[in-house]
């Protein structure tokens, strides 16, 4: 089992356990976040749906969010490690 299986098997079962859903809304990772979660049997029990916007318009027409506010979220993100 990979670093990313264990990551993901663990992440879905902290979600069951607490009765929480994901949903995932991913650029440079181009899916692989939702795929790892999904490829966890039970995913659907957790996994509620993603998406990959992957440039500006996608994100406009999917996300909604506006550029401005985009700012400095993405190098604080690159930061984030998650256990």
């Amino acid at each position: 089992m990979t670093e990313l299986s264990k990551f993901a098997t663990t992440v879905g079962n902290l979600l069951v356990q607490r009765g929480e859903t994901v949903s995932v809304a991913e650029s440079s990772t181009g899916g692989l976040i939702s795929a790892a979660l999904l490829a966890v049997p039970g995913a659907s029990a957790y996994f509620v749906g993603g998406t990959v916007v992957y440039t500006k318009p996608a994100r406009d027409t999917f996300l909604k969010i506006d550029s401005d506010k985009l700012h400095g979220i993405v190098p604080q993100l690159n930061h984030m490690h998650f256990y």
